[in-house]
Parts: C-alpha cells; structure tokens; sequence
C-alpha cells in the first residue's frame, strides 16, 4: 500500500489542527501539541498559515494566576459566508451564513411540485445573483435537497414527489458565479447541521429523523456523516411496512413508511378524527395540548409505525441518540413517547431504552444550517482549497 505524499499529509495535518480549534474554542497550542501528537514546528507553521489566511486568531486570555497570561486559538468562522440554498416540495429558501452558524439574511420563494429543472435553475440564479450583489464575500454555495442526490458530481439525480426534476446539474451555476457548489440530501445536510451546531455536538454517533412531506434520515457515526454509495444513504422513509399490498410510492417500492406517517398524513388523520379541514401544524400543536384524545390516538398510532421501521435501523447501527428534525419538530414531544416504547419493546434484547430521543433545537433553520454545514465540512476537510480560491 502506498504511503501518503506531502501535500496529502501536510493537508491532513492542517486538517486535524483546524478541526481540533474548531471544536475547542479557547485551546492552547501547547493542547494542540499534546492532542494531535504533532511535532511543535509543525503545529507552530500550520498555526501560523491559519492565522495568516484569517482562518483562526489569537488572543490572550484572562488568567487571575501570577505570571504570563495564556494565548488562545479561535475559529474564526465569520470571515468565511455560504450562500445556503435549502429546496424543499412547496419552496426554495436561501440564506447566508458564515461558518459559525449566523445567518446574515434569509428568503424564501413559495414553489409546486411541478417546478423543472429549467424553472429551478432560473429561480436559484436569480436569487444568487441578488445575494452575490449585496454580499461579495460569499465564498461557495451548499445546497440542501430532499432525493437522490450525487454530491461528487453536484447532481440530483431525482426527488420523489417532485418528477420534474431529474439529472439536475449545478455546473452551470458553479461556472457562472465562479463559486464552488456542495450539495447534499436534506436529512445528511441535517445531520451535519445537528454535528456542528445542535443536539449532536456531545455525541460520537446518533440518527437524524427529518419528518416532514416525507421521512428520511441521515446516520453519523464516530463524528462522522455516513454518505454511503451511488448518492443514497439514510433513505430510511422508503423502508417497506407493508411490502405485499402496500401503497406505491415514487420511488418504485411498495409500502415505504412515509407513506403512512409523514406530517402531512398526520396532520390529515388529526384534522378528520377532530372535524378540521387543511389543519396546519400550530392548529394540531394546540388541539394536541390540550389533550384532545383522538387526536392523540392519532400521533401514539403514527409514532408506533416509526418506532416499528427505525427497529430495524437501531438495530443496525445501534446510535447513542436520535434526533428528530423537520416541520414535525413542533408535536415532536406528543409523538416521542410512542416510538420510545416502541423501540423498548422491539428492540434487540431492549437496548432501544438506553437510545435517547430528542427534538432538534433548530427548529425551521434546521435546512439553511444544514446546506451551509456541508459547506463547513469540506472546508474543514480540505482547507487548502478553499483559502486558496477565496485568496486568488
């Protein structure tokens, strides 16, 4: 086996440096010494090339101890804008935000389902052309999308529910901006933004569960986000409850769980068991709240069937946590109970009752950080690149 050439260690090294100041807000470079077992020279140079590139500073700290106060290392993240894209079934939102996690500024374009590839590219232009003009720092664009989407070759490939769109390529967008373009499926978009600035921060390994017009999931295992192969990983929302004589979906299969308990699904179950009509998620929220019995027969039978499909993805991958995110985040504790008992019950030897069950504290930003965040990783993996675009 090969070993790795200088530029791909030197990278690496800056890598493991830079991920490590990141994470460690106010740690010191004799730490960084200590926790990445790197020559001093080595860390002192990179340390320097970051501090030269306005990737990360330092600053003396406050000490009350006798003698020399300490220097500390930060990432300095909002030298760095994303133009954030999230396409979602009913809308396209845009934002920018640098690598902190702070949004500058945010819109939305309402859309339909039948939206197609020349429609959405028109619509993406236009607003990266506005964002662009107000903002000339933006440095690359991370686009979020439900579907199977090819990150390598910047494609989506296709997206159930919406039929028009097919073989999308952002190309054309990357060389008319001259910005590099990151995309990815919304659930790992998610994931990434639960690893970097959410409930996923203080653990190795956890599921993210996007419920939303469908049900998908993105798996993060020792840090990092599984992406799987031929641009599907996560599609936990096409798990079959009902194989043989199920509903068919888009996507070619029969019986896929989010066709039985995806938001809107819900949300119509709720409506018509209390008499409502075009129910929104706040009107469920409230009916929910106070206790309205049929309607938490409803969510308890909905977070049965999740609980029954993320058996088998436990299972599997046994995460310490799951997170909930997308819309459903608003009723998210009304159906945790069920699925929590269902996993108790279910799983392998009862070890689904050590999994916690949380909702993301991201609430609707939770795509915009997510498309950014994977603009954020990239940049962390190979920090070459990108200073030496931003500084050409």
């Amino acid at each position: 086996m090969k070993g790795k050439n200088q530029k791909d260690l030197k990278e690496e090294n800056t890598s493991t440096v830079l991920r490590l100041v990141r994470d460690n807000p106010q740690i010191s470079r004799i730490d960084v010494v200590r926790l990445t077992n790197l020559a001093p020279p080595t860390v002192s140079r990179i340390i320097a090339f970051l501090i030269n590139s306005n990737v990360i500073s330092e600053v003396r700290g406050n000490s009350k101890s006798v003698g020399r106060k300490p220097f500390y290392l930060t990432f300095e993240g909002t030298n760095f804008k994303v133009l954030s894209v999230e396409i979602s079934y009913t809308y396209v939102r845009f934002a920018v935000i640098d690598l902190n996690g702070k949004i500058h500024k945010s819109s939305a374009v309402a859309t339909s389902t039948s939206i197609n590839n020349k429609e959405l590219k028109a619509l993406i232009s236009k607003n990266a052309e506005e964002y662009l003009s107000k903002y000339e720092d933006i440095f690359a664009f991370g686009i979020s999308s439900p579907g199977r989407v090819d990150p390598k070759n910047t494609l989506i490939i296709s997206v159930p529910n919406l039929k028009n769109i097919k073989n999308f390529s952002f190309d054309t967008i990357s060389s008319t901006f001259g910005k590099p373009v990151f995309v990815s499926n919304d659930a790992n978009a998610e994931a990434l933004a639960e690893m970097y600035f959410g409930m996923g921060k203080d653990v190795d390994d956890f599921l993210l569960l996007h419920i939303g017009f469908g049900i998908g999931g993105g798996v993060v295992l020792n840090k990092k986000l599984y992406a799987g192969n031929f641009g599907v990983s996560g599609e936990i929302g096409h798990i079959s409850v009902d194989k043989d004589f199920g509903l068919e979906c888009d996507c070619g299969n029969r019986g896929c769980v989010e066709l039985y308990a995806n938001l809107n699904k819900i949300l119509n179950e709720i409506g018509k068991a209390t008499n409502r009509t075009n129910l929104t998620i706040e009107e469920a929220y409230e009916i929910l709240k106070n206790e309205n019995d049929i309607a938490l027969k409803v969510v308890h039978e909905k977070g049965e069937i999740i609980g029954n499909m993320l058996v088998s993805v436990v299972n599997l991958v046994s995460p310490k946590r799951i997170i909930i995110s997308g819309p459903i985040t608003t009723i998210a504790n009304f159906i945790i109970p069920s699925i929590k008992t269902t996993l108790n019950e279910r799983s392998f030897y009862g070890f689904g009752k050590n999994i916690e069950i949380i909702s993301s504290k991201l609430k609707e930003n939770a795509g915009l950080i997510g498309a950014m965040s994977i603009v954020l990783e990239e940049f962390l993996e190979h920090p070459y690149e990108f200073i030496d675009q931003k500084e050409s």
